[in-house]
């Protein structure tokens, strides 16, 4: 490979008419996300602004995609063959820019440093348009023997520095550009630290400091050329766009790929130097509670990395007020401009370096949800941002945190059994069986077991994992640390820096444990509780209440009912779930199913005998008729809490194996109870039971096949619709709903049911209410019948119900396929989980063909609404807002998430306009 010597003066006039390949950070702005990356765009915008930003230059995300057209290359790469190509320019372009932050910064980068100028040593980084776990950076690029010994020479005090800054150079150099495994390099700091017998690498002696680079030095030849090893880092960090953990993470956030990444290039600065120096993280507001002042956390005399990730424990951010008063100022008056600037929350990576502070990087901070709904509110009060940007900043799921649990007040915490405090990091309460791998975590969650993870440094992996976890527990780390952050950004509740409290992670006959001192408090698979709001770790599990709703959150909500398009209607089986629907704010009752009310254990021998007393009328009305009186009582409390909204009834809708008893000795015992014969009542079981009752007999099928039954439901709404006009003064409007629809004839047959029975009960009791029928698009071939099904004289409102429909485009069972799913997403086959976001190319072009085919009846005012978990999916509800659906239903606790993400559809439909 051939790298330049010459002056890099002789590069700065070549040819004009060539793509721009390298960006200083005074040349771009915020806008340039997909050219210069999000932190580079971010680091021009702080630039533009006027900020202390350390001198630099970006390589251009073009100028990646470049180097892999050339170089045929999409992964790791071998730097010792000779023939790598690079694109046009490239080199003169980064030499240029570089020479540039040589005049900037009056420090030479290179071998020979002339003149008396200090070594320019660079941090070169990756940095794509969206924030991308698993890319890379190396720091101190430029660094040889020859360069540690003259900063050496300019001070004796800097020795131990000189040496640190080197052997990290060589581990980062070495594991990210040379692939050597990390272990390795961690496996000789250990013994390093068993040398000097201390417990930090900021312990370590010079002598130490020494034999550690001398060891580093024989996993890898690092090139002594300084240029040498900008191109081969520059070639590494392209390359780190497709780590397997990237790609990864771009196939579940559905990223794509031919983005590549640009290269950020700045001079070092550190605050590792001496007593002026020091680094940390500041947010404009706390993270946690979204109070309005600064906050963050500070270490003197050390790097970012160490403050993130380091088991260093940092101090809250008021000691840089008493140290360095105007730094910590001027702080808080670039958070102030970067907050006003990027109308949201900062948090900014800082150094001070001897004495002078620089921002490294901003972007928009991770906070609880709790602190996001108090930030947006507050920033709309003070003028910053509008009700609609608010709306837009928050991530709907965050709504559910408002119902998280926290420990209930009156349950008693013996002191004994409060293992220790940490620090709190990220809010709610968790229990859980204790375990100290990822792979763990997983094979529990995956058996519906909970479990918290417990890690005493956190690894990248960790990080990534935390999806298959209930919380966590570090034992190093802070409330700025990655996992810290993600635990918040996750909606986990996290303790973090158990060392405080003595805890630490060890090993005990080939076993992970945690011990407190000498003693062990807990072994993996112990049931134990972190409570992210005060950072106590406790013995065994506790009793929650739920968080409750603030007056942020009320506020939020108000504004969010006003700009969404879709009506968002709660599921309910029992009138506890129908009252918490209605108090989270549902417009009205999309679905009351009476499946738990008539298969609960005092009513499920009453419909059974419905169903098998077939010769016994008389029988059979009797069972039917107890029955009709339950559904009437647990109604008319339906109809009182829902007056004066849409309530919904759907008719019987069960899997018929659920009910009927599988066991001969079973039939015999329910034979006995209802005084049939054994024989006749095993014949009758043996002729309802079905061999896949998913697609049996249900739904409207069930009303067909079973007359009396579907009579007896309608009979038990209109009475009790009538005792609730007696005494309301405000009526529900009734919707009665019939499932499992496959084609118009089903409801020719129904309709005239459900009207003669109305009648019927409307001219018995001298009173009547008004009603609506309507039925379930649930089977492909409803959806493509639609237009007939909706042109049936009494079908008012539709339904899809996008689960079944889902599982019967796919031909697929939600509940067996989730390994073959999961299997088909790490493979390609699919990107997304059909079941957890809509399929738009498959049941969503069902779905817009049911709604064309409608179009062309003459029923303009028909109401066309969505039932299923798609219904709480942010991506599936700007598809339905899309296409027009006009509501949409979910069980109680989701709605908030679903009216959030109801307003944002229509916000962003608005937008696209």
């Amino acid at each position: 490979m051939s790298f330049i010597k010459k002056p890099v003066e002789s590069f700065t006039n070549w040819a004009t008419n060539t793509k721009k390949r390298v960006y200083m950070l005074n040349e771009g702005s915020g806008l340039d996300k997909e050219l210069l990356g999000l932190k580079g765009a971010d680091l021009c915008e702080m630039t533009r602004l006027g900020l202390p930003v350390p001198s630099g230059c970006i390589i251009t995300t073009e100028t990646c995609l470049d180097y892999f057209k050339l170089n045929h290359t999409e992964s790791e790469i071998d730097y010792f063959i000779e023939d790598k190509k690079s694109p046009d320019h490239l080199e003169e372009s980064y030499l240029a820019a570089i020479h540039k932050i040589e005049i900037e910064t009056g420090k030479k980068f290179g071998a020979v440093v002339e003149d008396g100028k200090a070594p320019l040593l660079l941090a070169i980084r990756a940095g794509a348009a969206y924030r991308i776990p698993g890319m890379d950076t190396v720091l101190n690029v430029g660094i040889t023997d020859h360069i540690v010994e003259l900063i050496i020479q300019r001070s004796d005090g800097y020795q131990r520095f000189a040496l640190d800054i080197y052997r990290r150079f060589l581990q980062m150099f070495g594991h990210i550009v040379m692939k050597v495994d990390n272990k390795e390099y961690q496996k000789i700091l250990q013994q390093a630290l068993e040398r000097d017998n201390v417990q930090s690498d900021e312990f370590l002696s010079r002598e130490t400091l020494r034999y550690i680079i001398d060891e580093y030095k024989k996993l890898a030849p690092i090139p002594q050329d300084p240029y040498v090893q900008l191109r081969m880092t520059i070639e590494a960090i392209f390359c780190s766009w497709n780590t397997k953990r990237a790609k990864r993470f771009r196939q579940r956030m559905h990223i794509p790929e031919n983005l590549g990444t640009a290269v950020i290039i700045q001079a070092m600065v550190y605050g590792s130097h001496n007593s002026l120096s020091g680094t940390g993280i500041a947010y404009s507001r706390n993270p946690e509670s979204g109070e309005k002042t600064i906050y963050g956390e500070y270490l003197s005399r050390a790097g970012g990395e160490d403050v993130i990730l380091g088991p260093h424990l940092p101090k809250p951010l008021e000691v840089l007020e008493l140290h360095l008063r105007s730094e910590y100022t001027a702080l808080q008056d670039y958070l102030t401009l970067l907050e006003k600037s990027y109308k949201d929350a900062q948090v900014v990576e800082f150094t001070i370096d001897n004495g002078k502070l620089y921002i490294l990087e901003t972007k928009n901070a991770k906070r609880s949800p709790r602190a996001a709904v108090r930030i947006a509110t507050e920033m709309v009060r003070d003028g910053i941002i509008t009700q609609r940007d608010a709306l837009m900043k928050i991530d709907p799921h965050q709504m559910n945190f408002f119902l998280y649990p926290r420990i209930d007040p009156v349950h008693v915490i013996e002191p004994g059994s409060i293992i220790g405090t940490g620090l709190h990091s990220s809010g709610g309460v968790a229990s859980g069986k204790a375990v100290f791998s990822i792979d763990d975590a997983r094979d529990y969650q995956v058996a519906g077991i909970s479990t918290i993870l417990i890690v005493q440094e956190a690894t990248s992996d960790d990080i990534e994992g935390l999806k298959h976890t209930s919380g966590v527990l570090t034992i190093f780390g802070g409330n700025t640390s990655h996992i810290a952050e993600e635990a918040r950004n996750l909606h986990i509740p996290a303790v973090t820096n158990g060392q405080i409290c003595r805890l630490s992670v060890v090993e005990e006959g080939g076993k992970k444990c945690v011990k407190i001192g000498n003693q062990i408090c807990i072994h993996k698979d112990d049931i134990i509780t972190i409570d992210g709001s005060s950072g106590r770790v406790i013995k065994g599990s506790v009793t929650t209440i739920q968080e409750g709703v603030d007056e942020n959150y009320e506020t939020l909500m108000k504004w969010a009912a006003n700009y969404k398009r879709m009506a968002v209607f709660s599921q309910a089986s029992s009138p506890d779930e129908a009252t918490k629907g209605l108090d989270l704010g549902a417009d009205g009752l999309g679905m009351y199913r009476l499946e738990k009310l008539l298969l609960s254990p005092e009513n499920k021998d009453l419909l059974l005998g419905a169903l098998l007393t077939e010769t016994n009328r008389d029988r059979r009305r009797k069972y039917l008729d107890q029955l009709q009186l339950a559904i009437e009582e647990e109604l008319l409390t339906i109809f009182h809490l829902y007056a004066g909204k849409i309530a919904t009834i759907r008719l019987l809708d069960f899997e018929i194996n659920q009910l009927l008893p599988q066991k001969t000795k079973e039939v015999d015992e329910l034979a006995e109870r209802l005084h049939l014969d054994p024989a006749e009542c095993r014949f009758r079981v043996t002729s309802l039971l079905e061999s896949n009752s998913l697609l049996g007999v249900r739904g409207c099928r069930l009303g067909i096949m079973f007359p009396d039954l579907f009579k007896m439901q309608i009979r038990s709404l209109i009475n009790a619709a009538i005792d609730s006009k007696l005494k309301e003064r405000e009526l529900s409007f009734l919707q009665i709903f019939v499932p499992m629809v496959s084609t118009d004839h089903e409801m020719e047959e129904i309709s005239p049911i459900i009207t003669a029975v109305a009648d019927e009960v409307f001219e018995t009791r001298g009173n009547k209410v008004k009603y609506s029928i309507g039925c379930g698009l649930d089977t492909p071939r409803a959806c493509l019948r639609a237009q007939a099904i909706a042109s049936e004289e009494c079908v008012d409102f539709l339904c899809f119900d996008t689960d079944l429909l889902t599982q019967l485009v796919y031909g697929l069972s939600r509940t067996d396929t989730t390994n073959l799913i999961e299997t088909y997403r790490q493979i390609g086959v699919m990107k997304s989980d059909p079941f957890e976001a809509i399929d738009e190319r498959g049941v969503g072009s069902l779905m817009l063909t049911a709604k064309s085919l409608i179009k062309r009846t003459d029923k303009n005012d028909i109401l066309l609404g969505v039932n299923g978990r798609h219904a709480i999916n942010t991506r599936s509800i700007h598809f339905f807002d899309e296409i027009g659906i006009d509501y949409i239903s979910c069980s109680p606790l989701w709605v908030p998430t679903a009216v959030l993400a109801a307003a944002q559809a229509h916000i962003q439909a608005l937008q696209n306009k």
